[in-house]
C-alpha cells in the first residue's frame, strides 16, 4: 500500500465519518426546535429517524422525555473513524520503517537481514535506526582501550511526547519518531557524524565539529513541515536541541561517557522557569516554548566564529550537578 493509497483511505474515512458525527449532533438538537420555526430540523430527523428507531429497537435511549439514540450513534461512529484511522497510521509507521531499512541496507550494498542485528563497529557511525543493520568491521585496527576525544555534542528533543501519548496513544507517537528518525539518519551521517544513539523521545548525536552539528542541526529543524504532513487535528511536531563542546571517553565499542554530555542533557531541558535573567539577556517569560536550539558557552565561542551565525545571549542557570553559573545562548 502507497502513501498515496493511505492518505485517499484516509481522506475517504474523513469524509465519511465527520458529515455522519456533524448529522446526528444536529438531530439531536432538531427534536428540541419547531419544525414550523426551523424547516431543517424536520429534514434533518428526516434523515436520522432510521438510525433513532433502530437504537431504539436495541437500548432504552429515552430518558426525561429527551432521545439519546443519536449520542450514542455519534459515539459509535467516533470509535469506529479511530480505530480505522489507528490502523491506515500504523500501516504507514510499519511501510516507513521498512523502507528507511531498506534504503539503509542498499546503500551498505547488503539486504535486509531477518536476524537480530549485532553491535556496531566502533570506527563506523551507527544508524539512528535501531533495527537496521550494522556496518561491516572497518580495516583499521579495533580500538583495545578507552581514549578521550574532544567533540561537538547535539541533543534533539521532541517537544510535548508525553501530551502526544496521553491524548493519541503510542502509535502516534512511534510514527513521529519513525519520520524523525527517517530525516535525521542521512543528515547526521552527510554531516560526518561520529556516533549516535537513541534517547526515547529523540537522539543524541556526536559530530567531529562545532559548524557541522550546527548545520546538520539547523538542517533537521529544516524537516519540521515534512514531519508534520498528514497528522491528526492537535498534533503538531515541534523539537527542541542544545549544542555543547567539550572531552568525551571513548570505550572500545564507541559509546561515550562524560561531564559534557550530562552537561548538554541538562542544558536542553532548561526552560524558562529555570532562566536566571541576566543584563544583556531575555526576561524568563520571553523564553521559547519550541523549535529552538540552545548552546553552551563552550559551543557559543566556537560558533560565533562561523561566518553568517548569530548566537543570541539568553540569560544564566544552574545546571544540575554542575557547579557556579552557566552563560546560555540561543542560535
Amino acid at each position: 500500500m502507497t502513501d498515496q493509497m493511505i492518505r485517499a483511505l484516509r481522506a475517504i474515512v474523513k469524509l465519511v465519518a465527520f458529515p455522519a458525527c456533524l448529522l446526528f449532533v444536529a438531530g439531536f438538537v432538531a427534536q428540541f426546535l419547531s419544525p414550523a420555526e426551523y424547516p431543517w430540523a424536520a429534514t434533518v430527523q428526516s434523515y436520522t429517524g432510521p438510525v433513532a428507531r433502530a437504537i431504539q429497537g436495541f437500548l432504552p435511549t429515552v430518558y426525561t422525555g429527551v432521545d439519546f439514540s443519536l449520542l450514542l450513534a455519534l459515539v459509535f461512529v467516533w470509535i469506529i473513524y479511530s480505530r480505522i484511522d489507528q490502523v491506515l497510521w500504523r500501516v504507514e509507521d510499519n511501510r516507513m520503517r521498512r523502507l528507511a531499512e531498506a534504503k539503509i541496507a542498499a546503500a551498505r550494498g547488503k539486504p535486509v537481514p531477518h536476524v537480530e542485528p549485532v553491535s556496531p563497529s566502533p570506527s563506523t557511525p551507527p544508524s539512528l535506526y535501531p533495527n537496521a543493520p550494522s556496518p561491516p568491521p572497518a580495516a583499521a585496527p579495533a580500538v583495545t582501550a578507552p581514549v578521550y576525544r574532544s567533540e561537538a555534542i547535539a541533543v534533539i528533543d521532541l517537544v510535548s511526547s508525553t501530551d502526544i501519548v496521553t491524548r493519541f496513544g503510542n502509535t502516534l507517537l512511534l510514527t513521529l519518531k519513525h519520520r524523525l528518525e527517517h530525516h535525521a539518519g542521512p543528515i547526521a551521517s552527510r554531516h560526518e557524524a561520529g556516533y549516535a544513539e537513541s534517547t526515547g523521545d529523540g537522539f543524541l548525536i556526536f559530530f567531529p565539529s562545532m559548524a557541522k552539528a550546527v548545520a546538520a542541526v539547523h538542517e533537521i529543524f529544516q524537516k519540521i513541515p515534512s514531519l508534520n504532513v498528514d497528522l491528526p487535528e492537535g498534533v503538531e511536531v515541534a523539537l527542541r536541541a542544545a549544542l555543547n563542546f567539550g572531552e568525551i571517553l571513548v570505550d572500545r565499542d564507541g559509546h561515550r561517557t562524560g561531564s559534557a554530555i550530562h552537561k548538554t542533557f541538562r542544558l536542553e531541558g532548561l526552560s524558562g522557569a529555570t532562566l536566571i535573567e541576566a543584563q544583556g539577556g531575555i526576561r524568563p517569560e520571553e523564553f521559547p516554548d519550541k523549535n529552538y536550539i540552545l548552546a553552551s558557552e563552550e559551543a557559543a565561542s566556537i560558533l560565533q566564529k562561523v561566518q553568517g551565525l548569530q548566537c543570541r545571549f539568553l540569560g544564566n542557570c544552574e545546571l544540575k550537578g554542575f557547579p557556579g553559573i552557566h552563560r546560555v545562548y540561543k542560535i
